[in-house]
């Protein structure tokens, strides 16, 4: 049978080629993007400890994030943008430390973005976006994130205040000067749903 590394899409650590790849390497990214795949995200997936980088958007996914991704201890992209995907995001998904890259945009998510966020300490871009989650925005925890570029909230049915973040925005910025570059929330208007003076768009 032939070997995962050998697969359109997958490569292994011990070569960057799947054509070439060592047939005893762990599979560490997938790169299947704008490829037409429909039904669910396979289980199968989430029982791979070694992967780092899931990249799936443009497809036609449904369902939601298994709690099983809490196994992908290693993983630091996941894009799944521009999906059918929909449930909330499972508290497990938030132990994942290693994360840095988080595009979910363009999907049909729901619930609440957590106080859990916090321990998403090595985030750079947090792309949430054109779904329909909902609740107050978590802003201490938000604060956490001292290494983040890119928060994209937009299009949503969040509430509440960033304001909080918006007072040591110029501050972070003297030490880390592309602290929250992209900052997108639902803050336009007469009466915005967010409160967020500093966001660098509102919608």
């Amino acid at each position: 049978e032939e070997h995962e590394c050998r697969w359109f899409g997958m490569y292994c650590e011990s070569n960057t080629h799947p054509d070439s790849a060592d047939e005893r390497g762990m599979l560490t990214d997938i790169d299947l993007d704008d490829n037409n795949l429909v039904g669910h995200l396979p289980i199968e997936l989430f029982g791979t400890s070694s992967l780092q980088t899931i990249i799936m958007d443009g497809n036609n996914l449904k369902g939601s994030i298994p709690t099983d991704i809490a196994q992908l201890e290693n993983l630091k992209t996941i894009d799944l943008d521009d999906n059918d995907l929909t449930g909330t995001l499972p508290e497990e998904f938030f132990s994942l430390t290693s994360l840095e890259i988080v595009d979910l945009n363009s999907n049909q998510f729901t619930g609440t973005l957590p106080s859990q966020i916090r321990n998403l300490v090595n985030i750079r871009f947090l792309q949430l976006d054109y779904n329909y989650m909902s609740g107050d925005l978590p802003a201490q925890d938000i604060l956490e994130l001292e290494n983040i570029f890119a928060l994209t909230l937009e299009n949503n049915e969040f509430t509440g205040s960033l304001e909080d973040v918006c007072e040591v925005i110029n501050e972070r910025r003297e030490n880390y000067e592309i602290y929250l570059q992209y900052f997108q929330t639902d803050c336009g208007g007469n009466s915005p749903d967010v409160e967020c003076s500093c966001c660098s768009k509102c919608f």
